[in-house]
């Protein structure tokens, strides 16, 4: 009886990490990136609507860490992990904003806001900052940034 209870508790226990940590591991490696955009009645020649859709799935993603790891302790492996695909995602947005249009323009100049956000955050969650800008401010400029490179793109 004490095996079948054991077995069980395992088999629960397998379960629940494949559905917390496995599918969205597996989620993240199938999700769209910025160079499979679909086009939503727009133009897809239009060089800037990838950008702009990487920059805002970069924001984001960004947005998630920073709640999830925001208050408490933060977990070493637990952050290495997640501020890894931020980071990707961030990277992602710099190397598909190299248009020339003024919608890439500032689409890039709100990754490089994102960027700035991350190091920031990443050195806090770290224990390593020195000092933090106000990162309400900061978003507000992503924000901001994206919504002209909308308009300029005619989204």
């Amino acid at each position: 009886m004490l095996s079948k209870l054991v077995s069980f508790a395992v088999v629960l226990a397998l379960i629940y990490f494949s559905l917390t940590r496995g599918l969205p591991w597996i989620q993240g490696q199938f999700s769209p990136t910025a160079r499979s955009y679909e086009a939503t009645g727009d133009d897809v020649s239009d060089p800037a609507g990838p950008c702009i859709e990487s920059v805002a799935r970069a924001n984001d993603s960004l947005g998630q860490l920073v709640r999830r790891f925001s208050s408490g302790p933060v977990d070493a492996d637990e952050w290495s992990v997640a501020s890894w695909d931020v980071e990707a995602g961030i990277r992602d947005a710099e190397m598909t904003c190299t248009c020339l249009s003024e919608a890439c323009r500032k689409a890039s100049q709100a990754a490089g806001e994102l960027r700035t956000m991350y190091s920031q955050f990443d050195s806090t969650a770290r224990g390593t900052a020195t000092g933090y800008s106000n990162p309400a401010r900061n978003q507000e400029r992503v924000f901001e940034l994206l919504d002209e490179a909308r308009a300029l793109a005619g989204y």
